[in-house]
């Protein structure tokens, strides 16, 4: 594969924008990958309930735009000639560095040390964000131009960063996890009965996991009574609502 044909997606058209679009799917894809990995133990016996909510959230797509904007700067850098290649890069980084006045790299090294107690006091979240942003755009760039080799890493990446993203926004999550009143029911809509020993909240699908001692099944939110929740767990339930 000659250099024309691996930086063709930086050259606009159809390429262009499939590439972004397919990119974007990936990470909603992980997204669902992270949440479902995450939440279930066990996995809900309707899991096919869940998966038919799944594509259907709102909240997946919040953040959207960013996503994208990153993925346009992917595709606008891999057009550079610095982005061409590795070594390319690196000769582009040194002319760089070799340009800049001494008292810039004393202000950035300064800035640095003074900004570690920031990121730390983030709970590492705010490093580890920003690694990930510049590895899938000033990475991403590169691997566009690397062919198909390149296309299938940074497939896996957006994956992985929509999966490492959803892990976090479940440990971060204000959703709703109680434990159920000894011997408690939820009482869906359609009359039926569900054994409780603990409720989980998924708002990215906009319903909750009930769990038994055995097993665990998915409901939607409108599915649910709400006085046998607050019944189950308390005036905490009134939160589902």
């Amino acid at each position: 594969m000659n250099r024309a044909e691996k930086t063709k997606i930086a050259q606009g058209g159809w390429p262009y924008l499939l590439f972004i679009v397919g990119c974007f799917l990936l990470y909603i894809c992980g997204i669902h990958i992270g949440q479902i990995a995450a939440i279930a133990r066990p996995w809900p016996e309707n899991m096919d309930a869940l998966l038919w909510n799944a594509p259907f959230s709102g909240r997946v797509f919040r953040g959207a735009g960013t996503v994208i904007f990153l993925l346009f700067a992917t595709v606008t850098l891999a057009g550079l000639q610095a982005f061409r290649s590795l070594t390319d890069l690196m000769d582009a980084a040194r002319d760089r560095l070799q340009g800049l006045d001494r008292r810039h790299v004393a202000a950035v090294i300064g800035t640095s040390i003074f900004g570690l107690p920031l990121l730390i006091g983030a709970s590492m979240f705010l490093p580890k964000l920003l690694i990930g942003i510049g590895f899938l755009v000033l990475g991403g760039a590169l691997l566009i131009n690397m062919g198909v080799a390149g296309y299938a890493v940074l497939a896996v990446a957006w994956v992985t960063a929509g999966s490492m993203l959803s892990e976090d926004m479940m440990r971060r999550s204000y959703d709703l996890h109680e434990d159920c009143r000894p011997g408690a029911q939820i009482m869906l809509r359609s009359s039926e009965p569900l054994a409780c020993s603990s409720i989980q909240e998924l708002g990215l699908y906009h319903g909750v996991l009930i769990r038994s001692e055995t097993k665990s099944t998915f409901v939607p939110i409108d599915e649910l009574d709400q006085q046998s929740v607050i019944e189950a767990v308390g005036r905490m339930g009134n939160l589902l609502f």
